[in-house]
């Protein structure tokens, strides 16, 4: 069966805005989410790409992406009137490296880069290119995650990281002080700092212009090999967060570590975190929860369609420049969260699958 892995969306003035994406559901263990808000002014050039879909007049309104299992093209309802979305869909045969999409970043010139299980792609809006292990240069062409700054792009692998800078690669391993090969998450914090998280060997660190990792050490008695970290995401007040398999959330802020963790057992594993300073979202094994500026807490309780919030495990969470908070779910599609009002899209309004991450 195919499985497209990467879409793109257009505005009422044909103008792209927006992508989904998302790895295969089956054969893998932790599932890294990559999501991405795009702005229409970057991609103008793209709009007279087609891919030989012929969707080239399709107008969409949607500003969000999420990780998603399959994209095709689907009307959606607002809550004025209904509006026609239209999706670009890109698989392996038009310029994805793999099918299985694991990650997602957007560079400051508005390339935008895909890891795949099968190495990374970049897509400027009318052209591919494609880097592998071999004969590129990547430590391995298992892509967890892909974060960057004016300068390079980081690759977290199976096998370690690789960093492309000038056209040249790095690459890191343990010899190079990382406490695990298996990277699945990557942040580049303001200072320059390039933050790993491992599955199962803990976070690392690598400060600007050192050639060696450090590994963090952690706090509450955390011990490396039992944490698998998700997600990274610095907040704009310069907090870091870390999403953890097992213990909740962490929280990095000043150098003081904080932890966010819950008396039900399933809402520890928290697969993505993201938001603003004010409100901090976090998508995990059995629904949302919100922490707000003063660290209260709450757990989402709303039903949406027939969706119990508090039951739903939710695999990814982005916050819209408009202010909307999108949520994607292992089976009910997609949530949005708008002024208060909840909204729910599946396969009914056009998503191919309803496991979306």
């Amino acid at each position: 069966e195919n499985f497209p892995m990467a879409c793109r969306t257009h505005n009422a003035q044909g103008k792209p805005q927006s992508w989904f994406f998302s790895p295969h559901p089956l054969g893998m263990r932790q599932t890294k989410i990559a999501i991405w808000l795009y702005r229409a002014v970057r991609l103008r050039r793209a709009a007279r790409y087609s891919l030989n879909l012929e969707l080239r007049f399709l107008k969409p309104v949607l500003y969000f992406i999420l990780m998603l299992q399959g994209l095709c093209l689907f009307p959606t309802m607002s809550r004025a009137a209904e509006t026609h979305v239209g999706w670009y869909t890109f698989t392996s045969e038009n310029g994805l490296t793999g099918n299985i999409v694991q990650a997602l970043w957007e560079d400051p010139q508005g390339h935008i880069w895909f890891g795949s299980e099968n190495g990374a792609s970049r897509y400027d809006g009318l052209h591919w290119e494609q880097y592998r292990a071999t004969p590129d240069g990547l430590i391995d062409n298992n892509v967890w995650a892909i974060a960057g700054d004016v300068s390079s792009v980081w690759f977290a692998t199976s096998n370690g990281v690789s960093r492309l800078l000038n056209a040249r690669w790095t690459s890191y391993s343990m010899r190079d002080g990382l406490p695990n090969n298996d990277v699945r998450a990557l942040a580049i914090s303001n200072d320059g700092s390039v933050w790993a998280g491992t599955f199962g060997g803990g976070i690392a660190r690598l400060l600007p212009a050192a050639s060696r990792w450090e590994t963090i050490r952690l706090p509450f008695n955390i011990r490396s090999n039992d944490l698998i970290v998700s997600a990274i995401w610095e907040a704009p007040n310069g907090d870091i967060w870390f999403s953890t398999n097992g213990i909740g959330a962490l929280r990095l802020r000043a150098g003081r570590w904080e932890s966010f963790n819950f008396r039900q057992a399933n809402r520890n594993t928290v697969w993505a975190v993201g938001g603003s300073t004010e409100h901090i979202w976090l998508a995990t094994f059995r629904g949302i929860v919100e922490i707000k500026a003063d660290d209260s807490i709450s757990v989402m309780r709303a039903s949406v369609d027939g969706i119990v919030l508090d039951e739903t495990e939710v695999l990814a969470v982005d916050a819209a420049a408009d202010g909307a908070v999108w949520f994607g779910t292992r089976s009910h599609g997609v949530l949005r969260f708008f002024n208060g009002v909840w909204q729910h899209f599946s396969e009914s309004d056009g998503l191919s699958r309803s496991y979306v991450q």
